[in-house]
């Protein structure tokens, strides 16, 4: 493996590992932040979704099941946080866009970060 392909697998388990983790850490930082109910971007949701359908179109047999399970969980986790903010679900378990947001991330971050940890172990 060439050390740019290498170096760009590192940075991508760097940037995954930060959106989830500067997400948790906002609420030292700002008082009354919720980490449940407050989300960072809904366009850093879209990201993972097109990185998922291109990283999917050319995976192998061997872990593509539990990509696509992970990539449907993910996209479980999108819906509810799209519905998270309409006024119908205000009251309910669904109004916790943050939470959602986080775990869509998660489970959408999930294959890629097996398969960079893969690449880097392999080479």
């Amino acid at each position: 493996m060439n050390s740019g392909l290498k170096y760009g697998w590192i940075f991508l388990l760097l940037a995954m590992a930060g959106d989830l983790l500067i997400s948790l850490a906002l609420p030292l930082f700002y008082k009354g932040y919720s980490v449940a109910k407050m989300s960072i971007s809904a366009l850093g949701n879209l990201v993972p979704l097109l990185v998922a359908i291109l990283f999917f179109k050319g995976r192998d047999n061997g872990s593509g099941v539990f990509s696509v399970i992970s990539f449907v969980v993910g996209l479980a986790f999108f819906v509810l946080f799209v519905m998270s903010d309409k006024p119908e679900f205000s009251k309910t378990i669904i109004s916790c866009e943050g939470l959602w947001q986080r775990l869509n991330l998660l489970f959408m971050y999930l294959p890629l970060a097996l398969a960079a940890v893969k690449m880097l172990k392999n080479q």
